[in-house]
């Protein structure tokens, strides 16, 4: 197949590829479009935006830096759902380190907040408290950062009332992953389990966990589903 046979090919997928005089297709750039990293990754498309994981691991294995990465796919019209700032900050670097990625992801998959997501999803705000935590920063200032990207953030900072420091108790209390958005809505079991670690009242809890961008359903229902699987005399 010529190469001009390999462009028709790829624009008649819905690709837009940049003209040969501003980008000079490369080995590099075969890769990088046909998305085989994972046996159960699909290539990239012009249509929806791969995850967060896919990005990094793809980076890692090009030597490319995530923003020359999204600047060459969106050069093919890729969709990445994401543009990083032009000029980068510590903080950039921060939150999207991925250097020696393979080896911390598979201690703790769930303490890296964007391993599960994708660009095109909205970020659970409880995902940058414990991502702050770690980084030594506020939420409201990560929240802030992945807003300039054109990422969407659950809530802008924490709930009135609620510090940081609480916050973290509410989320750590029983060791467990909280739900997120496309989660099924969090167990009676476990909401009460946090109420009681963190000794406030289970409604309250509720309310706050919420307020995280937490998956916590209307606790009357919850009560009533609960009930409901209780075998009767």
């Amino acid at each position: 197949m010529s190469p001009d046979d390999v462009r028709a090919e790829y624009e008649r997928l819905g690709f837009t590829l940049p003209p040969r005089p501003s980008c000079r297709e490369s080995l590099d750039d075969f890769d990088l479009l046909a998305g085989e990293w994972e046996v159960d990754w699909s290539p990239f498309r012009t249509d929806r935006a791969p995850t967060f994981h896919q990005l990094m691991e793809v980076a890692e294995n090009l030597g490319l830096s995530l923003r020359v990465l999204l600047s060459r796919l969106s050069a093919y019209g890729v969709r990445t759902g994401m543009v990083l700032p032009q000029r980068q900050t510590e903080l950039d670097r921060e939150l999207f380190r991925y250097e020696d990625m393979v080896q911390s992801i598979s201690d703790e998959l769930d303490e890296v907040w964007w391993f599960w997501l994708s660009p095109d999803d909205e970020i659970p705000f409880f995902l940058l408290v414990l991502a702050a935590r770690d980084l030594g920063r506020r939420p409201r200032e990560l929240a802030a950062r992945l807003r300039s990207y054109g990422l969407r953030v659950s809530h802008d900072d924490l709930p009135p009332g609620l510090t940081q420091g609480a916050a973290l108790r509410l989320l750590t209390a029983d060791g467990l992953v909280m739900p997120g958005p496309k989660d099924p809505p969090m167990r009676l079991v476990q909401l009460v389990r946090i109420a009681r670690c963190v000794d406030v009242p289970v409604q309250e809890t509720a309310r706050h966990l919420r307020d995280l961008g937490v998956h916590v359903g209307d606790l009357a229902a919850t009560v009533r589903a609960a009930l409901a699987r209780v075998p009767l005399a």
